[in-house]
């Protein structure tokens, strides 16, 4: 009995790690990696109560956005926070990889196509991180009784320039 424990595991484990997190699947937990970027002064200014852009990849953080709100809720979540917009350098996958963190943790990414055109901004403008309004959705139980994925929506527009609160105009066509 000893080695059938051993190779599956106990009852009362497999039970106790199903309740965890609010039923969380542990395949959706990702390691945080230790960070060491410095606070950003750079703020998005943009219009409240609109957040165009999805974040990507939260799938993979749902763990850590079930940190950040505490838990699964009866009626689910729509809470503003601030977010933190961070250019990560040694992407392997991206060069103009844009990290998304809330409270420390990673939460998302920017999109590609717009990690690209914010990246490109932060390059010129002299900063490697902003911070922005962000709005996460989700946590409600569902039928079978888990919490339902958490999305992450960000107060960042976006088309054209942004403007990160750095008192700099946007530039004129061909500049």
């Amino acid at each position: 009995m000893g080695l059938l424990s051993w190779l599956f595991g106990a009852p009362e484990e497999a039970a106790a790690e199903s309740e965890d997190r609010g039923s969380m699947r542990a395949d959706h937990a990702v390691k945080q990696p230790v960070r060491t970027y410095a606070s950003p002064t750079a703020r998005v200014q943009w219009e409240r109560g609109r957040f165009p852009i999805k974040a990507v990849g939260e799938i993979n953080y749902q763990v850590a956005l079930l940190d950040i709100t505490g838990g699964p809720n009866r009626n689910g979540y729509q809470m503003e926070m601030e977010a933190v917009l961070q250019r990560e350098y040694d992407n392997p996958y991206d060069g103009n990889a844009v990290v998304v963190e809330i409270k420390g943790l990673t939460v998302g990414y920017l999109p590609r196509d717009q990690a690209a055109r914010v990246s490109s901004q932060m390059k010129r403008d002299g900063i490697s991180g902003a911070r922005c309004i962000a709005r996460l959705i989700g946590g409600w139980p569902t039928k079978k009784n888990v919490a339902g994925h958490f999305g992450v929506r960000l107060g960042v527009p976006k088309r054209g320039w942004i403007d990160f609160g750095l008192g700099k105009s946007e530039p004129q066509d061909g500049q």
